[in-house]
């Protein structure tokens, strides 16, 4: 009968032994420097960043597009609570240079509210911003001739009160645009508590029909009123139809009739 080898050095070699034929253990731990991980992980990080840019748009054109569906979202909304309530609705776009952070950037909607005597204007819904960098064009938005943009003077206080300063929109006459790279918004002449107006009747029909709301990537020049826009390639906006249907611009040509 044969008896196990109680040799511990036999049991050592065991666990020595390779878990394959043909393999080999050199005896020294392999890896990674911590050093060399750091430099790995920021030449990821960097490419992931270019990666980022190219995919969301480094050019402003994901914001645009944002600025554009907030906006559609924002008429969209007026359009059916202008059914739904029977009652004529307004979109506005704050002109008050007094308030840099809202000028041409701010919307609010009002409703009528005629169960009171005389009817009043008041607060649909919360103010929104467009995002940063993104500006409500009065120049491009009143291109080919387009006499339908309207101003109202107002307050909308903290709490949503309105105040009318001016009791109805007036039509505004659209300005040459020489540059197509700046919008000379004192040619629009904004001033105090001013908004641009866009109204939808009772039925949801557009009150200005032919409306444009042109939207651009630009730099605010409060000093000399003026949008400068970089690239007037990346231009967007849509055009609000009789129906009250707004209908998206399909290229920048479109906006600017180049």
């Amino acid at each position: 009968m044969n008896v196990p080898s109680s040799n511990p050095n036999s049991v050592k070699d065991a666990k020595r032994a390779p878990a394959y034929p043909g393999c080999r253990h050199s005896g020294v731990a392999s890896g990674f420097t911590l050093v060399e991980l750091l430099v790995v992980m920021a030449i990821i990080i960097l490419i992931s960043g270019f990666i980022v840019t190219a995919i969301s748009g480094g050019d402003g054109s994901q914001a645009l597009n944002s600025g554009i569906s907030k906006a559609n979202g924002i008429f969209s909304v007026a359009r059916s609570a202008a059914v739904q309530r029977k009652a004529p609705m307004r979109v506005l776009v704050h002109f008050d240079p007094e308030d840099p952070d809202k000028f041409l950037r701010y919307m609010v909607t009002l409703y009528l509210d005629d169960s009171e005597t005389p009817p009043q204007w008041k607060v649909y819904s919360e103010g929104q911003y467009l995002p940063n960098g993104v500006y409500f064009s009065p120049g491009y938005s009143g291109q080919a001739g387009n006499l339908r943009l309207q101003t109202w003077r107002l307050t909308v206080g903290d709490d949503y009160q309105v105040n009318l300063i001016q009791p109805n929109p007036l039509f505004r006459n659209p300005y040459a645009m020489g540059n197509l790279n700046v919008d000379p918004l004192s040619h629009a002449i904004p001033g105090r508590d001013q908004w641009y107006t866009f109204e939808f009747n009772a039925n949801g029909t557009s009150h200005q029909p032919g409306v444009r709301f042109v939207l651009a990537n630009g730099i605010l020049n409060l000093q000399n009123l003026e949008l400068r826009i970089p690239n007037a390639e990346i231009l967007g906006g849509f055009v609000i139809f009789r129906s009250g249907k707004a209908v998206h611009f399909q290229d920048t040509s479109q906006i600017t009739g180049n």
